[in-house]
């Protein structure tokens, strides 16, 4: 297990740089050998994501929740790519499952303010983007989705 975590870092290090290919080759070897570890399948979810490999994201991810079901990275991870498919429920419900986890999930609310607002749910989108703004006040993307969000309702001009 030691050398698996080794290797993991490794990978989420390559992935850090940029050199998602590489990483996703460690993880691959990974998962051959130790199925079972939802760390992993997070990762190649990740990995996956990042290379725009949409089907093999989604897999990954939810065989990381399945592992591990109260796993928040790995239910934003999944919420992040269903949202950039334009499945926003179901994107939502992931999120939920994030926060519901682990409420201090700035990066979590912020795509809710984001998907809430496309679905023109605005009052949910500033309660969300105020909730990240609370949590992570340094985060620029919060203040712009708040922003996005006032200006769609009239209130910032």
């Amino acid at each position: 297990m030691l050398k698996h975590d080794t290797s993991l870092a490794r990978a989420s290090s390559l992935a850090n740089a940029g050199r998602f290919s590489e990483a996703l080759a460690i993880c691959q070897k990974i998962s051959r050998t130790d199925k079972g570890n939802p760390d992993v399948w997070m990762m190649l979810g990740a990995l996956h994501g990042q290379m725009k490999n949409t089907a093999e994201a989604i897999s990954s991810l939810r065989r990381a929740i399945a592992l591990r079901s109260g796993f928040a990275e790995a239910h934003y991870n999944l919420g992040f790519v269903l949202w950039t498919q334009g499945s926003f429920d179901e994107a939502l419900a992931s999120l939920q499952q994030a926060i519901a986890v682990k409420p201090q999930y700035a990066e979590a609310w912020i795509v809710m303010g984001s998907i809430h607002g496309l679905l023109g749910r605005l009052d949910q989108a500033e309660a969300c983007c105020r909730r990240a703004i609370q949590l992570r006040p340094n985060s620029a993307d919060a203040y712009i989705n708040l922003a996005n969000t006032l200006l769609s309702s009239g209130r910032l001009q």
